[in-house]
């Protein structure tokens, strides 16, 4: 009891470090940059296309997006908290990278394959679930370079609590304010249901995790070999039914998506022919997942074809 009561109150101390004082973001819009009509148009069109689904939907929507060439940044609810789902896996990989970065750990460590996780609440151990790979690899060692591939292209959530037990969340939150995200946090790992009852969730925000992929396509989240190997694996995303669906065939993106009951996200840097930028997409308070995706994909499609026109 005293242990589960020390957990808690640790939790508390991270979560009110975490609310702390907001940073003042400047939009990347600033003096004359604001008064291009091309570029307020589209920020207008893609606030309405947004508002206008969230009410079609009746769920709360998050949106972040910024332009890597052209002075375009777009927000709604950028700050505004949402569980994390497996948004969160994406932090896991940044903190997995800069570890090997610093000789901390190494990417062709075998770790032994155990779906038995130790919960946040440091007296108490729970089973994960393994999918595919990992599943065929229970009882085996396997490199943690490989783990980290399997967290994010098909989700894997024991490869994520493996992740969390090796580099320890509070690096993972450490690392994520280093890089400028300053509301998400990691608190505790996949399937963790008595952390979950006891009121411990992750939490990401549209803002943040389009930073974090930012840092990851600029060469800020690690050294530049790490950086290409994280694109890589983000490119190789095997769920692709929201940012990515309506895209042309010549687009690439390297995203992590993330859903639960009620939730569906993605996140994701998009390489245009004609431009890069980075998009985020969280909904939550969903009645209908299967609407929640396609409505990300109609938002994606929407916000390319707009794009689109700029470069015209």
């Amino acid at each position: 009891m005293k242990k589960t009561l020390a957990v808690l109150f640790c939790a508390a101390a991270i979560l009110s470090a975490c609310a702390g004082t907001m940073p003042q973001h400047v939009p990347a819009e600033t003096g004359a940059e604001l008064t291009r009509p091309a570029h307020e148009h589209f920020r207008q069109e893609v606030l309405a296309k947004t508002q206008k689904l969230e009410k079609k939907l009746g769920c709360r929507i998050g949106l972040f997006f910024k332009d890597k060439d052209l002075p375009v940044q777009v927000e709604f609810r950028p700050d505004e908290r949402f569980h994390a789902a497996s948004t969160m896996k994406t932090p896991v990989m940044i903190e997995v990278f800069r570890q090997a970065d610093e000789g901390l750990l190494s990417l062709d460590e075998p770790m032994l394959i155990d779906p038995v996780c130790q919960s946040f609440l440091e007296d108490t151990t729970f089973v994960c679930d393994a999918r595919g790979y990992m599943l065929e690899m229970l009882g085996k060692k396997v490199p943690i370079r490989k783990i980290t591939e399997q967290m994010i292209v098909v989700s894997d959530n024991l490869a994520t609590n493996m992740l969390i037990a090796k580099t320890g969340y509070r690096s993972i939150n450490s690392t994520m304010r280093r890089l400028g995200a300053e509301r998400g946090y990691v608190l505790r790992g996949v399937q963790d249901d008595p952390a979950y009852l006891a009121g411990l969730s992750n939490r990401m925000t549209a803002r943040d995790l389009s930073i974090l992929l930012d840092a990851i396509d600029n060469d800020r989240a690690g050294t530049p070999e790490s950086c290409k190997a994280m694109r890589e694996i983000l490119l190789a995303q095997e769920y692709n039914t929201m940012i990515p669906a309506l895209l042309p065939e010549d687009v690439r993106v390297a995203h992590k998506t993330g859903a639960i009951t009620g939730v569906r996200h993605d996140s994701a840097i998009v390489y245009a022919p004609f431009g890069t930028w980075y998009l985020t997409i969280l909904m939550d308070e969903l009645e209908d997942g299967d609407k929640g995706i396609a409505a990300a994909a109609e938002l994606s499609r929407f916000i390319y074809d707009e794009r689109k026109k700029l470069a015209e």
